[in-house]
């Protein structure tokens, strides 16, 4: 037995597509598929399994400008350096500084998303006073003033806290060995 669901529409169908066939899901097809006529070229794709392999490659098949792809590769790229960076110099974090650090980042990024979060309620409308608030927060939004400014920040604070522990360990590690020996003039 099959379901088949057809939609008519100027507008990109696919994902209407798939959130219909949700509905015909629980009578346990093995595979599902989408056939979409678009600039007078017939996209048809297809997934094994449950429906959400099938969502999985409608949303890659969007991702279709070069950029896109460029920083997925970055990303990667960049994902496995630090893993050999890790492999390679792990041994030599201070794990307590790492967890300060990360509490440190943890804690602006709360302030910096519930800034965030008030300046988008009081732009919807959904808090008393709202037109004031929103006006009040403009410069905190992410496209204000202050708001462009504060992830650089939040990485330059914890940046310096890294520095600072590094200093404060070094000179605790000078002032461990005692004072160097003095060269005995005129010998």
């Amino acid at each position: 037995m099959c379901g088949i669901v057809g939609i008519v529409g100027k507008t990109p169908v696919a994902l209407q597509i798939v959130e219909a066939l949700k509905r015909l899901e629980y009578r346990g097809y093995d595979s599902a598929g989408v056939a979409t006529l678009e600039d007078g070229r017939l996209d048809r794709r297809r997934a094994e399994g449950k429906l959400r392999n099938l969502e999985t490659a409608l949303m890659l098949l969007q991702v279709r400008t070069p950029r896109l792809i460029w920083g997925a590769l970055l990303g990667l790229a960049a994902a496995g350096g630090l893993a050999l960076a890790w492999g390679r110099f792990g041994h030599l974090i201070n794990v307590k500084r790492f967890f300060q650090v990360t509490g440190i980042f943890l804690l602006l990024f709360m302030i910096q998303v519930g800034i965030y979060s008030f300046h988008e309620f009081a732009e919807a409308g959904l808090l008393p006073n709202s037109d004031f608030l929103h006006e009040a927060t403009e410069k905190l939004s992410p496209d204000g003033l202050y708001g462009k400014w504060f992830s650089v920040v939040m990485v330059a604070v914890c940046g310096l806290w890294l520095f600072v522990g590094w200093l404060m360990d070094r000179v605790q590690s000078t002032s461990r060995r005692g004072p160097a020996p003095l060269a005995e003039a005129g010998h």
